[in-house]
């Protein structure tokens, strides 16, 4: 099984992503968006799993104590980088707090995560590049803030089925903070 441990993202920033994706036509950019319903904030990418070993993690995960803490959405940024955008994303802030839960998840699920040596940054992914046609366009486009704070009081471990229209996630816990 394909488990993934995040943070849900309130439907009024899914909303504001979903009417920024729909801006851009295909002449601009090729990207594939990431569906509305989606949209989430990874803490840990554990990759496929056997059902013994998401016992193991469903045990682990209940034994990460921290407070609710209050997130905002920020800027649309790029990964690499603008020059060569791969990844499309919203940054989310203070990171400081999401780095806090981040580290204790991923301290907590070292033996299981697939991210090892990957630095985080607190973001949510909102489409994938394939290639940008008219620079100016996208990124006068992409120049914009998304609006919204919200209070995380949860995280979610998920399962994640890869289908020809995209992953469909299902919800297999939920830890309160």
């Amino acid at each position: 099984m394909r488990v993934f441990v995040a943070v849900e993202v309130p439907e009024e920033i899914k909303q504001q992503v979903y009417d920024l994706q729909r801006t851009i036509n295909s002449k601009e950019a090729k990207v594939r968006w990431v569906s509305k319903k989606n949209l989430h904030l990874t803490l840990a990418f554990l990759g496929e799993l056997s059902e013994k070993k998401v016992e193991e993690v469903k045990e682990i995960l209940k034994n990460i104590k921290h407070k609710p803490f209050k997130i905002s959405a920020t800027e649309i940024g790029f990964f690499p980088d603008k020059h060569k955008p791969r990844v499309v994303w919203i940054g989310l802030e203070p990171e400081k707090e999401i780095l806090d839960l981040q580290g204790k998840v991923d301290g907590e699920l070292l033996n299981y995560s697939m991210d090892k040596d990957q630095k985080f940054k607190a973001h949510v992914t909102i489409g994938r590049i394939n290639e940008v046609n008219d620079k100016t366009k996208f990124f006068e486009k992409m120049n914009v803030k998304i609006k919204g704070e919200f209070i995380v009081e949860e995280f979610i471990l998920f399962s994640s089925t890869l289908t020809k229209d995209g992953p469909k996630y299902r919800i297999i816990e939920r830890y309160l903070l």
